[in-house]
């Protein structure tokens, strides 16, 4: 957790080699309360452009194999407080989303559950919207428009640009509880979408979340 403070004090740093602006518009994010933001993903730069943005306390929630694939990515996850997708085992993972919110901390979680390749909103996974209601904390959707202009998956350096993070209102399941309703979960996961989608100005879908 150290590196996620520490790195959220580096924008001014960042200011002097690449050229870009960050700006925020709507409601603020409510403090000493926990909450789970759920943004698009278009770019490997969205954690640092939300930590920038909002500094309190985020964890994102990332696939466990990124922590396999060498000594040097497990420590930077473990030292930036991410929590791990264990795989197979949705209460490990469900506890440990848990302290952290027990924490009245964030819990960053983006609900595609990869990064676009296009920079376009795909169909969000059902996993968001099993966590707000066996949690009952609070989604706060979140578009952030700029970043895949950025920096694309497919470029390996920014270029310079406006990025906007736009953030909507609160959004809570309508029956939380340790075991949802598959039909409500899903609707609830495509209201979170349709609202990411206006957010960000893109079309809404009439994907069924998986």
């Amino acid at each position: 957790m150290w590196l996620n403070r520490l790195t959220t004090n580096l924008e001014p740093l960042f200011g002097l080699f690449w050229d870009f602006r960050l700006e925020i518009e709507g409601g603020d994010i409510p403090q000493n309360t926990p909450l789970i933001l759920a943004p698009n993903h278009a770019s490997f730069l969205d954690p640092w452009f939300l930590g920038w943005m909002f500094p309190r306390p985020m964890h994102h929630l990332i696939n466990r194999t990124w922590y396999e694939r060498s000594l040097l990515w497990n420590w930077f996850f473990r030292a930036n407080g991410n929590v791990p997708i264990v795989p197979n085992d949705p209460e490990a993972t469900l506890n440990a989303v848990r302290t952290v919110l027990d924490r009245n901390q964030l819990i960053c979680i983006f609900p595609e559950g990869k990064l676009s390749a296009d920079g376009k909103l795909h169909s969000f996974r059902t996993g968001i919207g099993w966590f707000a209601a066996v949690t009952d904390v609070p989604v706060i959707p979140i578009g952030i428009v700029g970043a895949y202009e950025s920096l694309p998956k497919h470029k390996k350096f920014p270029k310079r640009g406006t990025i906007t993070i736009r953030v909507g209102k609160p959004m809570r399941f309508p029956n939380p509880g340790p075991d949802p309703n598959r039909r409500e979960t899903i609707a609830f996961v495509r209201e979170v979408r349709d609202e990411v989608a206006r957010l960000t100005g893109q079309t809404e879908s009439d994907a069924d979340p998986s």
